[in-house]
């Protein structure tokens, strides 16, 4: 019976050093991977429907004296890099800008020195943008508002987006109007030199999504 204890003892011992071996390997692994990781994104970072705003830490101060790199991209194709100007990396934050609405990217940002005296710092993150506006949302929606004149201005209805191009075009196929819309708009005003029978031109990426004839009365 004492020597099924004592053998029972030396197994448990046996066991307990093993263990103890392999957390200090999983230790040690981690603090390998992330000892030149001095940067850190402060997180969530402010975003838009086409904009964030960057923000990070720097423990070392490094950014300063380096070169700061963001690069980001939706995994979908190649990846974008956009450079950190010195007077964004003293201030620890710059704003990224056009971006697409309701899209993830995945951002990278990395801090090298010329000189080769530190090894890179870098951290990385996922942000995805909003929406648009809710007054686009709202025009996407009513689908029972059509594109009309009325009085000296146009009504944007359902088939109306963000980014369209409206033109008015006289009988002569003179352009007498051009106009982006933009996301806050419900009407576009007329000009008063447009007048007569012109035609009324919705344009998205170059295709036609509405043509009428009217005839303006100013």
């Amino acid at each position: 019976m004492v020597k099924k204890i004592l053998m029972f003892s030396v197994v448990c011992a046996a066991f307990s050093a093993g263990a103890a071996n392999t957390s200090l390997a999983k230790v040690d692994g981690v603090t390998q991977a992330t000892i030149h990781n001095n940067i850190k994104f402060v997180l969530p970072l402010s975003v838009t429907a086409d904009s964030a705003e960057i923000k990070w830490t720097d423990t070392k101060s490094r950014s300063k004296s380096g070169n700061v790199v963001l690069s980001y991209g939706t995994g979908e194709g190649s990846t974008l890099e956009r450079q950190v100007t010195t007077a964004e990396a003293t201030s620890l934050k710059f704003t990224l800008k056009n971006l697409k609405a309701k899209t993830t990217y995945k951002i990278r940002l990395q801090v090298t020195q010329a000189s080769g005296a530190h090894a890179p710092c870098a951290d990385t993150t996922t942000i995805t943008t909003l929406a648009t506006t809710s007054t686009i949302q709202q025009l996407t929606n009513k689908k029972d508002i059509p594109l009309e004149v009325s009085g000296h201005s146009i009504t944007l209805g359902s088939m109306v987006r963000h980014g369209d191009q409206l033109s008015f075009v006289d009988l002569k196929g003179q352009t007498l109007l051009s106009a982006i819309v933009s996301g806050n708009e419900s009407t576009v005003v007329i000009p008063s030199s447009v007048k007569g029978i012109v035609f009324l031109t919705c344009r998205r990426n170059g295709n036609i999504v509405s043509n009428k004839k009217v005839t303006i009365i100013q």
